[in-house]
């Protein structure tokens, strides 16, 4: 029961918003950033104008490079920066949220054990948001490296309704690496879980004084 107790505690003391509200303040963010699929953007209007300025020419199908590539990229590093900075945030309140259960483990060892043992078998909140992480980096480099091969590879001038659609050679994909998640060192997790691991130690030492005490006790009856 302790551990739901911790949690409620914990949730109690640091509240995290809905998944609305977290969704509301993304796009919020965004729009105040700059809206690649807002026409009337002016972050994106702005961008349009100086590439249209520094190249010399009155249309944007004149560029020597994909300008929908372009400004899905620069729209992608917007989006991507302000989610990854509203998901830290989120991912901050959760550890502050996790620390009662933490403290509670200098009452309560079981609960100490079960946050060493979840984090060597990598089960524990910090792997959750490690590999999260490592993901979401893969994730926008795929992301860009697709909007970089439009705007290298993918003409400007769309193709008549009749012709060929605009595409890339497959052997492009064949060069992105698989994803492959890297676990952290056994030292390393030691280090995250050092209060759980001083927390056993207390305890240990407790057991080693109560048995000492009652074992003088017995004596002396």
């Amino acid at each position: 029961i302790m551990p739901r107790i911790t949690q409620a505690i914990g949730v109690k003391m640091h509240s995290t918003p809905s998944k609305i509200e977290f969704a509301d303040a993304v796009a919020n963010d965004i729009e105040k950033q700059g809206d690649s699929h807002n026409p009337d953007d002016a972050h994106y209007a702005s961008i349009k104008d100086s590439l249209l300025k520094a190249y010399r020419v009155d249309d944007v199908k004149k560029l020597p490079f994909n300008y929908s590539g372009y400004i899905m990229a620069e729209g992608e590093k917007i989006t991507s920066a302000i989610y990854s900075l509203h998901q830290k945030r989120l991912n901050q309140t959760f550890e502050k949220q996790n620390g009662v259960n933490t403290i509670a483990g200098f009452l309560n060892p079981y609960l100490a054990l079960k946050n060493i043992s979840m984090a060597l078998t990598g089960s524990d909140f910090r792997t959750y948001v490690d590999f999260q992480n490592q993901a979401e980096l893969y994730r926008y480099g795929l992301a860009q490296k697709m909007n970089n091969l439009q705007i290298d590879k993918i003409s400007n001038i769309s193709p008549a309704s009749n012709g060929k659609p605009l595409a890339i050679s497959k052997s492009n994909w064949a060069q992105q690496p698989d994803f492959n998640y890297h676990f952290n060192t056994v030292s390393t997790v030691l280090v995250d879980e050092l209060l759980p691991l001083i927390s056993q130690l207390c305890w240990l030492l407790a057991t080693i004084l109560f048995l000492q005490y009652s074992s003088n006790w017995v004596k002396t009856i």
